[in-house]
């Protein structure tokens, strides 16, 4: 593994390499991926092409139609923050993948050429800076030292990695209490794995409700959520 100054970096680092590979294309989710996921790749001058999406979850036979040896798939292992993909049978397609596991991290192992992660704010490991890359494949020295971590941070961030534990177990009861605060509407995935829960639709009386009780959300559509009408409830960003 090695540390990054941010999340951006490492995928920033990953596509390159990717380059470095002689990849063409970028595949990315429709929704429920990451700013970057559209942008960096253009920088690289690699091509971008959306993978069909049911509310953030990857639809694999649209993947599998896309995908060839000229391609990476660039995707969130949790959606949105909100379901968690078929990790399996993604592992089973025969092409690079570059896995953000920000959502998952310290929770979900993944099988994937990179794995990639931010300790941002929000995050599951949430010093507020800096990320992380693990890779199959030489990275570019130069890049690595360019997006360096600092020494003086390491002990801070090993400290919230050595909390993940009880960080999980807090956001996933928080996540079964808010379940039950809005079971009487329309979850999408409620019986997928995630942090945060979506909402399918604007519904005023459950803005109400989330108001009244102080719930963080935000209302979709939303690329790094849903491209759909939605409200997100941000569980990810409680504390405990």
């Amino acid at each position: 593994m090695q540390l990054v100054n941010s999340g951006n970096a490492a995928i920033f680092i990953a596509l390159h390499t990717c380059k470095q590979l002689g990849i063409k294309k970028v595949l990315i989710p429709k929704e429920g991926g990451w700013f970057s996921y559209k942008h960096y790749p253009k920088l690289l001058d690699l091509e971008v092409i959306e993978v069909e999406t049911n509310w953030s979850l990857l639809d694999l036979e649209d993947l599998k139609k896309k995908a060839d040896k000229d391609s990476v798939l660039l995707f969130s292992t949790i959606g949105g923050y909100f379901v968690k993909q078929d990790l399996k049978q993604i592992e089973k397609l025969n092409i690079k993948k570059i896995a953000d596991n920000t959502a998952g991290y310290g929770k979900l192992k993944v099988e994937a050429d990179f794995e990639v992660a931010s300790f941002g704010k929000n995050k599951p490991a949430n010093l507020g800076y800096g990320g992380m890359i693990k890779s199959k494949h030489q990275l570019d020295e130069t890049l690595l030292t360019l997006f360096k971590f600092p020494e003086a941070m390491q002990e801070a961030l090993q400290q919230k990695i050595n909390d993940l534990p009880n960080r999980w177990k807090f956001l996933q009861e928080k996540r079964r209490e808010l379940m039950k605060l809005v079971k009487n509407f329309d979850i999408i995935h409620k019986d997928k794995f995630g942090i945060n829960i979506m909402l399918k639709g604007i519904d005023e009386k459950a803005i109400k409700i989330l108001k009244g009780n102080n719930i963080p959300f935000l209302i979709c559509p939303k690329y790094h959520r849903v491209k759909k009408k939605g409200i997100s409830i941000e569980i990810k960003t409680f504390n405990i």
